[in-house]
């Protein structure tokens, strides 16, 4: 199979003669290697590949920086930008408490608030009750500090993926925190 350089690419150079490689569609960047360049830019010519590929090539086609001649990369650009624009799909994300029980050093929550108060708690409920009935697919994740410090604040969802470091996972907690994974 054929692959080309992805219509997405863009490529810099910094003032120290570094290549840098961006594809605006999936997001990756990366520097490329001194040693790897010339096979690097030798790969994303606009003429493609049509043999085995070098694990130079291989990367660049696990970044996306190399797709498949089929792809149409234009159609699944579109087909993106159309989902982030429905209505009909919500990702939500609660923060219900910035209490947290560490403080690793690439944190960069302040911790100013505390838990979430009962008036924000009851304007989400109002909320996702207006706004439930023109949703096909609603994803709640729980954020924090330790969202698990505030497990009272939570109530009931059907899925509630957590972000946490799983420090305060008593039993207790664990067996309310299955409830909630359906």
């Amino acid at each position: 199979m054929k692959r080309i350089p992805s219509r997405f690419n863009a490529m810099a150079q910094t003032k120290h003669g570094e290549r840098i490689l961006y594809n605006r569609y999936i997001g990756a960047i990366g520097a490329v290697a001194e040693d790897k360049k010339a096979a690097a830019l030798d790969a994303l010519k606009r003429t493609g590949i049509d043999r085995e590929l070098s694990p130079v090539e291989q990367t660049l086609v696990e970044c996306g920086f190399l797709v498949a001649e089929n792809v149409d990369e234009k159609r699944r650009a579109q087909f993106l930008h159309q989902s982030l624009h429905r209505t009909d799909v919500m990702p939500l994300v609660i923060l219900p408490t910035e209490a947290c029980n560490f403080r690793c050093v690439y944190c960069y929550q302040e911790f100013l608030r505390g838990q979430m108060k009962r008036e924000v708690i009851d304007g989400l409920k109002r909320f996702l009750t207006k706004t439930i009935p023109r949703l096909t697919h609603l994803t709640v994740s729980w954020f924090g500090g330790e969202p698990l410090l505030a497990l009272g604040v939570k109530g009931t969802t059907v899925r509630c993926p957590a972000c946490e470091q799983g420090s305060t996972l008593a039993r207790m907690k664990s067996e309310k925190s299955k409830k909630c994974s359906g």
